[in-house]
Order: C-alpha cells, then sequence, then structure tokens
C-alpha cells in the first residue's frame, strides 16, 4: 500500500486509418480519456478507456467529469482507500471508476499484469472487406499472418448479412473459427430469421443478438439457437454472469476490463465466470494498447480462449515507447514486460491535459493543454 501523490487526466483523439464499422455506428477515430497516477514512491500506473455511445449507459462527458472530480479527491489517500471509494461508483460509472482503479493497481504492480516467463496470447481479428473478392484476398492474407479466429460484425440486414457470411464460410473452409457479433441490433425476430438461414460452418459463436437491457429478447434467441450465443453488452456483474448462466444456449459471456472494475476484479471475475460453467472470452476492440496490453497480461494468466483486445491494432501509431508485438496472430508478452508510455504520442493526440497535485488542489485542477 502506498500513498497518491499526483493524477493525470488526458482526453485524446486518434484517427482511424480505416473506419471502423459496427452495426449501430461508424468509428472514425477512438477518443479515448488516460488517467495516469503516480505514488509517493515514484511509482507509476496507466489506463484507459473509450466510452462507447450505446455500449454503456455513461456518456464520454460524465465519465471525463468523475474522473476530473475523483483526482483531486484522492491525492494523499492511500491507494486501498482509493481503490474502495472509486469501487462504490462502478455501477453507475463502470468505465470511469475502472479505469482509475485500473491506474492505481498498475502502479501497486498488481500481480495479475507480472510475467515471469514468457506468454502468447491469440488474437482474433476483424474481417472489414464487404464483397466477395474482397473477402477472399483478405481472408487469405490474415490466415498467412497467423490468425485462427476471425470476428464478422452482423446486424445490418438479415439478408446481406447471410450473404456475407456464406462468402466467409467458403473462403475459410474450416481454417478458422467465426464470431458473428449483431452489436445488439436485431429484434427477436430477426436474429431468428438469421438463424433459421445460417449454416453452422465453423461458427464459433453469435455475440449479443439483441439490445442488452432485453435479456427476455436474448434468452428467446438463445433457446433454439444452433449456434452458442455469448453475451456481452448485458454483462456488467458477477451477478449478471450468474443470470446468464441460467440461460438455455448461452455459452459464453465476454467481459472488458472497464466493466468488471480494474485488474484484480476483472482477473478474479474471468476465474468465476469459468466456475459458473460458461467460457469466458476477454477483451476490447474500440482501446489503445494500454488496456489491451492489461488485458492480455490477465487473460494470460486466467483463460485460454482467443483474446478480442486488438483495438490498438487499428490506431495510428502505438501510444508506447515499448509496444507489444503481434507474431502469427498472437500478443507476446515477454518475461519481465511492462510496458512504458510515449508522452511525445499522447500530447500529439492531445485535446485536454489536466494535472492534479497536492498544492494546487485548493485552486482545482492545473492545465496543461489543449494541445
Amino acid at each position: 500500500m502506498s500513498t497518491i501523490a499526483a493524477i493525470e487526466l488526458h482526453r485524446l483523439s486518434l484517427p482511424l486509418p480505416v473506419p471502423y464499422k459496427v452495426s449501430n455506428l461508424v468509428f472514425r477515430s477512438f477518443d479515448p480519456i488516460v488517467v495516469a497516477v503516480r505514488d509517493r514512491n515514484g511509482a507509476q500506473g496507466w489506463a484507459e478507456t473509450v466510452v462507447g455511445p450505446g455500449y454503456t449507459d455513461e456518456t464520454d462527458e460524465e465519465a471525463w467529469a468523475f474522473c476530473r472530480e475523483w483526482a483531486g479527491r484522492l491525492l494523499q489517500q492511500d491507494t486501498e482507500h482509493a481503490k474502495a471509494c472509486l469501487a462504490r461508483h462502478l455501477e453507475r460509472h463502470s468505465h470511469a471508476a475502472s479505469i482509475m482503479i485500473s491506474a492505481i493497481e498498475m502502479a501497486e504492480g498488481n500481480r495479475y499484469l507480472q510475467r515471469r516467463e514468457p506468454a502468447r496470447v491469440p488474437l482474433l481479428v476483424p474481417l472489414q472487406q464487404q464483397d466477395e473478392d474482397g473477402l477472399g484476398r483478405e481472408v487469405e492474407r490474415l490466415l498467412a499472418q497467423g490468425y485462427a479466429t476471425f470476428k464478422v460484425k452482423i446486424g445490418f440486414d438479415v439478408g446481406a448479412d447471410l450473404r456475407r457470411v456464406g462468402w466467409i464460410q467458403q473462403a475459410v473452409r474450416g481454417r478458422a473459427r467465426l464470431r458473428l457479433d449483431a452489436n445488439q441490433a436485431y429484434t427477436v425476430e430477426q436474429a431468428r430469421a438469421f438463424l433459421a438461414e445460417l449454416a453452422p460452418t465453423d461458427i464459433e459463436l453469435l455475440e449479443q443478438p439483441c439490445d442488452k437491457h432485453d435479456w427476455a429478447a436474448n434468452a428467446r434467441v438463445a433457446a433454439d439457437a444452433p449456434v452458442p450465443i455469448m453475451l456481452d453488452e448485458s454483462i456488467y456483474t458477477l451477478a449478471d454472469v450468474e443470470r446468464a448462466a441460467g440461460l438455455a444456449g448461452v455459452a459464453f459471456v465476454k467481459v472488458k476490463i472497464n466493466k468488471l472494475g480494474g485488474v484484480q476484479r476483472l482477473g478474479d471475475g474471468l476465474l468465476h465466470i469459468g466456475r459458473s460453467g460458461l467460457r469466458p472470452v476477454l477483451g476490447n476492440g474500440v482501446a489503445t494498447d494500454i488496456s489491451c496490453w492489461m488485458e492480455a497480461a490477465v487473460a494470460s494468466h486466467t483463460i485460454d480462449t482467443t483474446g478480442e483486445m486488438n483495438g490498438w491494432l487499428k490506431l495510428p501509431e502505438s501510444l508506447l515507447r515499448n509496444p507489444v508485438r503481434v507474431e502469427q496472430g498472437a500478443m507476446c508478452l515477454p518475461a519481465g514486460y511492462w510496458p512504458v508510455v510515449d508522452t511525445r504520442v499522447l500530447e500529439s493526440y492531445a485535446l485536454e491535459s489536466l494535472a492534479f497535485a497536492p498544492a494546487s488542489v485548493a485552486a482545482g485542477p492545473v492545465s496543461t493543454g489543449p494541445a
């Protein structure tokens, strides 16, 4: 246990070289909130989150306001007390509270983040092309790079979704697994129409067919689905995990570090999910390499499913001076690896930066930007 000496907050806008399309929106940039915590011994921890519209009930502005408020409150507090205070706000502010907890845990050197032996965490990769020929070329290129699980976004139009999945299945021909992700976009009727025509060949699972709040709709789809169902946006707490475990046809749940409340809760939660009879999947396709490394490090200790922590691969450049390597479709975590944030890159994409230190508390945060 140590004492928090300083906190920095940054709002970034990272333009994507290739727009990332999901069922309900198109990301043209990732706009994360980044938190840095330094303790009185000089240890520093980082964490970040992208508050995606529709994924969480939080908004980006609410998350930023929460971080600003608590950055001042937590100065000169011991880290255990700080984490306990933040944890009480996870239900309403899961993303904002989680990143502040995670940054503290990194500064503490949480055991789930440490590697005494090298590890490889297999990653899936999204298929972006829309036409049959383009998909065929994309599949061959990604197979040659060592990827064995592909993410396929659906939820646009049932007929068009079925055609595109069929083209992908013909291109894959048993050489990879497919995760289909509807991102909550289907009604029960649409999901059932899609599944009635879907050939299950090479399909690992169908993710979150219906609205995250409509558990009854997701349960109706899962009950007679020909492929396993995974819930994602519906899952925030271990109580949600237990609820999912009671639904026929739901075999997987997906979590992220910014949903379960930080590093320790994530690692313990993944082990709990496995004991519940469900298969845990971890990872965020809309994140920088700070969160992606954290999730991969935790995954390397707890689960064996293919990770979805690939968001940073969509970015124009790494936020780290010592980026994680990807080889043959897997993140490579060397023994003793610890990321170092490249403040030059951080500053170049910053919209606003705030620094909090004890001398500045009475007068409020000290601004170091916008850049």
